[in-house]
């Protein structure tokens, strides 16, 4: 694979996502293109490689999101490290075991992300923030397979 390709890639997952993705929204959820796109890069690149890549998804996530700005790229940044150290002692080889690892890396994303806006003094009513985190979380799991297939080679 070619090195500008998952930029591409990450690229329009981020447009997608700013855009078009928001009129399929379900239950006012979508899924997290961006940190999917982090978590399969994690798996499937060395870990140069892979950073570069979850901090350019962090840095267009910050950018599109109404967030504390650079939480994102610190996240993405902290979560590729975290799956590459994982990948070493856990075989995270087929869609079940990606879908399962997606599916926690954004409910604790979230959290972290809820809290820091906390912090700042917004609140949200705890059972809107518990459906959307884990109702982003799940509908992030079912999609993961497609962006693994929109970023890796194989057939």
């Amino acid at each position: 694979m070619r090195k500008l390709t998952p930029f591409l890639i990450i690229s329009i997952f981020a447009i997608f996502q700013a855009t078009i993705l928001n009129y399929l929204k379900i239950f006012y959820v979508l899924p997290d293109l961006l940190l999917i796109s982090m978590v399969m890069v994690s798996l499937l690149f060395e870990l140069r490689l892979a950073l570069v890549l979850s901090a350019f998804a962090g840095i267009l996530k910050d950018i599109f999101s109404i967030k504390p700005f650079a939480i994102n790229t610190i996240l993405f940044l902290l979560w590729c490290l975290f799956i590459k150290n994982l990948s070493k002692k856990l075989a995270i080889e087929n869609r079940l075991s990606r879908a399962l690892l997606v599916f926690v890396i954004v409910i604790f994303n979230d959290v972290i992300n809820r809290l820091v806006i906390f912090h700042t003094g917004e609140t949200i009513p705890a059972g809107i923030v518990l459906r959307v985190i884990f109702l982003e979380s799940l509908f992030s799991a079912c999609v993961s397979p497609l962006v693994y297939w929109g970023i890796c080679d194989e057939k």
